[in-house]
């Protein structure tokens, strides 16, 4: 055993302390070699024995990646690129040293990528997308937030919901659990993103796709190209009707915020969506001071008195005729269809309206595009305006299912009474050009129209009596136009204008006056039916009447046979129970005697001699349609059963979606002006007045054809001033009046006007019994009145008894 003496015990614990306490007080540096990303600054402190120390020396062995400073125990290094660089600090004559890492942030990597998905599902359900954010070491960054949005939105609606914001783990992964996108697409993705002191960065996803929930027939493709079912036949689909809308963003589920409503919508009865939008009141026409309308006229010039302005309203519907769209929806729903008419908004007023962009030659002016409250405005810059009021969906909703329609002042040319400007107008193959003061225009098929009735109400007439004005010729313009959308014709199965065999507002006959109908059949077929105005309709064709044949050869044209008349069957709805209709026809009697009436169930006195016996005979009975000094004749078909016929469906015709690109030739360009109506006597609804043949004499004997006259009174009334009858209209029997006075002849204070005809200009058979005065007002409205006569064929028994 070694033993050791004291000396030596003594000397070995001199050695070894000194080696101890030399080791405990070497300086360090705290933390060792970090790693932090750049554009941030980071701590150091110096330390011995874990305190740390009152000075130091602190330096960056490259200060282009971390520069550091400082005469203490801690020092602030800023961290400037990527790279590594050695910290040190000198403290006693000790130096430490660590080495310090720099970092960027790599682009987020979706560990768990987003799959396809029903529309609305929580994307990867179960266990989320997942996010990895790393440096450019491949070191997780934890702790950091990572936000996700829609990259890709294919369908350019798609929200994206749920926490969109999560915090890195230990491992640098961000999960989320609850995302979801309530638009379907194909090749969404998703960007996820971090803002970090060395940069923002962003990564997406591999795409993928947002699925429909439920039927495709839901969704925006109509039946005519999808081939979904629509048992109505009206262009909507079933599947649209039974949910209330089109399922736009394809979740399966119809709602205001995502989808397009159809409200009252129904798979088993056509439904027709009509939105209209208006011109705001025309400034030329606003001016003067007032307290009530009579002090602007009166609602006889369409004008209101608003704020103490007398303010012309001739294109709000709602102000000219209250009412008018109930008329209209009651007219649709008596034939089984639902027309639902949505009012627009108030647009600048401009005085043409035009399909095609305007050019000062036709329109009257040459404006650019877009150019709203121009003195001219094309349609669809006007319907595009609209549109961009609402959402993207809802805008192809409505283009998918409504008809528009806008009601201005003059449609398609600049109106000047030589038509200098219409005749500079292109032309369609359809209906010519446009017409000066034209009542509207219309697409052919399609679902854009437009009613110009500016020019029929405030250009050119003013009604004697405004009740005369709004719904009937409102409406019936209205219903006209929207006819044409649905490829309805002027004459049925044709263009002819004017027919006495085509009750629709189709036919100019009808447009501003509607269909006319008595409250019972003709006493005398002679005198003809009594049109009721509270029975009068609006209405398109119920069924096709039988032709008539205008000509006589003996061999294939056989004239007409008044006898026989139109024969019109009731057609319900408005049977009542009769047998036989009492609808008025219109006709014009040769163009003789302006506008004549008859019943459409009963005989008609077509050639206007006074009986209803005549045979094989030749008259024009449509002579508005070709204004000529001769008569043409021909043959008149009857129309066309327009109900039940209707061709709804205008998504799939050419112009149901092309707005502003479609051809001129599918319009309708040339339409019923207030003159033409005005000339043809059907302004205004025709109105029966009483006369007396011969007053004063007792016996009512007519030697026609025979020299002598017969004097006719027409009885005014406190409803009907023979001040404002046009003379030269009046008319008995073809003979024209070679002169007249006015007095009252019945004693009832009111002043009658009597006119003096040859008898040698009477056409007047032996066979009638009722003479008929024919005329009109000066605001064109016909007029009609008979009483009883006896044909003589000695002159001498004419004398008055």
């Amino acid at each position: 055993m070694l033993r050791l003496s004291r000396s030596c015990l003594f000397l070995l614990i001199v050695i070894f302390v000194p080696a101890m306490a030399l080791a405990a007080t070497k300086l360090a540096i705290s933390p060792a070699n970090p790693k932090q990303l750049k554009n941030s600054t980071f701590t150091f402190t110096a330390t011995i024995n874990g305190k740390v120390v009152d000075t130091a020396k602190w330096s960056s062995s490259n200060p282009a990646i971390a520069t550091i400073s400082g005469r203490t125990g801690s020092a602030t290094a800023t961290l400037l690129n990527p790279g590594t660089t050695t910290i040190t600090a000198v403290h006693g004559g000790q130096t430490a040293t660590t080495l310090l890492s720099v970092t960027t942030a790599a682009a987020p990597v979706f560990t768990n990528q987003p799959s396809n998905t029903y529309v609305g599902a929580i994307i990867d359900g179960g266990t989320g997308v997942k996010v990895q954010l790393l440096d450019n070491l491949s070191d997780p960054l934890p702790s950091q937030a990572v936000t996700v949005s829609i990259g890709t939105n294919p369908s350019g609606n798609g929200t994206l919901t749920g926490t969109l914001t999560q915090t890195t783990d230990a491992t640098g992964i961000a999960t989320f659990g609850d995302l979801r996108i309530d638009w379907l697409g194909q090749g969404y993705t998703l960007l996820a993103s971090a803002s970090l002191s060395s940069g923002p960065v962003s990564g997406a996803s591999t795409p993928f796709d947002e699925l429909r929930v439920g039927g495709v027939c839901l969704g925006p493709n109509p039946a005519c190209s999808s081939g979904c079912p629509d048992s109505d036949g009206d262009g909507l689909n079933d599947a649209w009707e039974l949910a209330g809308g089109i399922d736009m963003n394809g979740d399966g589920v119809i709602d205001a915020q995502h989808d397009f409503l159809l409200p009252g919508s129904d798979p088993y009865k056509p439904d027709v969506y009509v939105r209209y939008d208006y011109m705001l009141p025309d400034p030329t026409s606003i001016g003067g001071a007032c307290q009530t309308v009579a002090d602007c006229g009166g609602p006889a010039n369409n004008m209101t008195c608003a704020a103490n302005v007398c303010t012309n309203d001739a294109h709000d519907p709602d102000v000219l005729a209250p009412g008018w769209d109930q008329k209209l929806i009651n007219a649709y729903a008596d034939h089984g269809v639902n027309l639902h008419i949505v009012r627009g908004r108030a647009l600048p007023h401009s005085k043409v309206v035009s399909w095609r962009t305007p050019v000062a030659a036709c329109e009257g002016a040459d404006v650019a595009p877009g150019m709203l409250g121009a003195y001219a405005v094309n349609y669809f810059d006007l319907k595009n305006d609209t549109l961009a009021q609402f959402s993207t969906p809802v805008q192809g909703g409505m283009k998918q299912t409504y008809h528009f329609s806008m009601f201005g002042h003059y449609s398609g040319c600049d109106y000047d009474p030589s038509g200098t400007h219409c005749a500079q107008c292109p032309a369609s193959t359809k209906s010519g050009q446009p017409q000066p003061g034209q009542s509207g225009m219309a697409e052919l098929p399609g679902n854009d129209s437009i009613v110009s009735l500016g020019h029929v109400l405030t250009d050119a007439h003013k009604f004697n009596n405004p009740s005369l004005i709004p719904q009937v010729l409102l409406g019936g313009t209205f219903m006209h136009e929207l006819g044409h959308n649905f490829g309805l014709l002027h004459g049925g199965d044709d263009g002819v204008t004017f027919k006495p065999n085509f009750l629709s507002v189709l036919n100019y006959n009808y447009q501003f006056t509607g269909i006319l109908v008595s409250d019972a059949p003709p006493v005398d077929a002679v005198a003809g039916p009594t049109p009721d105005p509270a029975l009068t309709r609006l209405d398109y064709s119920n069924q096709r009447l039988k032709t008539l044949d205008e000509f006589f050869d003996g061999a294939t044209h056989f004239g007409l046979d008044e006898a026989s008349g139109l024969n019109c069957p009731c057609i319900a709805p408005y049977c009542s129970g009769l047998a036989t209709s009492n609808d008025v026809v219109i006709y014009s009697n040769q163009g003789l005697t302006g506008s004549a009436y008859g019943s459409c169930s009963g005989a008609i006195d077509w050639d206007g001699n006074g009986d209803v016996t005549g045979t094989n005979l030749q008259v024009d009975l449509n002579a508005s349609d070709h204004p000529a000094l001769v008569p043409f004749y021909t043959q008149l078909s009857g129309g066309q059963q327009e109900w039940g016929s209707f061709q709804y469906g205008f998504q799939c015709t050419p112009n149901g979606s092309a707005d502003g690109a479609t051809l001129l030739d599918n319009f309708v360009l040339s339409e019923l002006t207030p003159e033409a109506a005005a000339k043809a006597h059907v302004l205004i609804p025709p109105r029966k007045v009483d006369i007396l043949i011969r007053p004063g004499c007792s016996n009512k004997a007519i030697a026609a054809g025979a020299k002598g006259v017969v004097i006719v009174a027409l009885l005014g009334a406190k409803d009907l001033d023979v001040n404002e009858v046009e003379t030269d209209s009046l008319n008995f029997h073809r003979a024209k009046a070679v002169q007249w006075t006015i007095r009252d002849v019945n004693g009832d204070g009111i002043p009658d006007l009597l006119a003096e005809f040859r008898t040698e200009d009477v056409f007047l058979s032996m066979h009638s019994k009722t003479g008929v005065l024919r005329g009109w007002m000066r605001d064109s409205q016909s007029f009609f009145g008979s009483d009883a006569v006896v044909i003589v064929s000695d002159p001498r028994m004419q004398a008055c008894q």
